[in-house]
């Protein structure tokens, strides 16, 4: 099974060259903004750049309905979680729901604590 890092705020800045940082390592990446098309032509670009397969969720983390598509997403996918890149805003419940989602040493990476 191959790893898989979620990165928030995916689409610009820093989240975005977590992506291809991510990616170029082999990681599968789940891309999450509020920017749908910008997450899909990111997706499209990491892809097609590096062989990866990405996943994208449209969330606006500064919600708590945001917040709770994040934890689903972790509850009920079976991927292989390894990496957290929160670029946007502190995922406090999603981050709980991560580390009981990793089966192998993690890594987390608070941008905006």
């Amino acid at each position: 099974m191959q790893s898989w890092a979620l990165v928030t705020g995916a689409t610009v800045g820093i989240g975005e060259s977590f992506t291809r940082l991510l990616a170029h390592n082999g990681y599968n990446i789940v891309l999450v903004a509020r920017d749908l098309p910008r997450l899909q032509e990111r997706a499209k670009t990491l892809e097609s750049t590096f062989g990866i397969a990405t996943t994208v969720i449209q969330a606006d983390l500064a919600t708590d309905a945001g917040c709770k598509t994040i934890e689903d997403f972790i509850a009920n996918n079976q991927i292989d979680l390894s990496a957290l890149i929160d670029n946007s805003y502190p995922l406090e419940q999603a981050s709980d729901a991560f580390e009981q989602a990793t089966s192998t040493p993690s890594y987390r990476v608070m941008l905006n604590p």
